[in-house]
C-alpha cells in the first residue's frame, strides 16, 4: 500500500509527522518527499472488503495524526496493490478530525 501526502503547515511539524509514520509502522520512501509504503499481509488486496478495511484503518491513522499533532487538514493519495488510487482528505478542527473526499 502506498500513501502519498501533503500536510497543511508542513514544515512546522515534519519531524513530529515522521516519527508518528514510523511508529505506525510506515516506511519512509527515501527518495520522495511524503511518500510512505505498508503492508499488510493479513488482508487479500483482490477482496474489496479487504481494501474497504485498509483505507479504514489509512483513515484512522490520518485522524489520529491530525488531532495527535494539530493538524488541520491533511491532503493524500493511497493506492492498494494495483487497484486504482484515491484521493481524500482528513480536517480537523475544533477538537474533531473527519475524513471525507478531496476538496482544494
Amino acid at each position: 500500500v502506498t500513501l502519498s501526502l501533503d500536510i497543511e503547515n508542513a514544515n512546522a511539524v515534519r519531524k513530529k509527522a515522521y516519527k508518528f509514520f514510523a511508529e505506525e509502522e510506515w516506511v519512509k520512501l527515501d527518495s520522495v518527499d511524503t511518500a510512505w509504503v505498508i503492508d499488510y499481509p493479513e488482508y487479500n488486496f483482490n477482496y474489496s472488503e479487504d481494501v474497504r478495511k485498509i483505507h479504514y484503518n489509512i483513515a484512522k491513522t490520518l485522524k489520529q495524526c491530525a488531532k495527535d499533532l494539530d493538524i488541520e487538514r491533511i491532503n493524500y493519495m493511497i493506492q492498494v496493490g494495483n487497484r486504482q488510487a484515491i484521493q481524500r482528505q482528513v480536517t480537523y478542527q475544533f477538537g474533531v478530525a473527519e475524513e471525507k473526499a478531496y476538496v482544494k
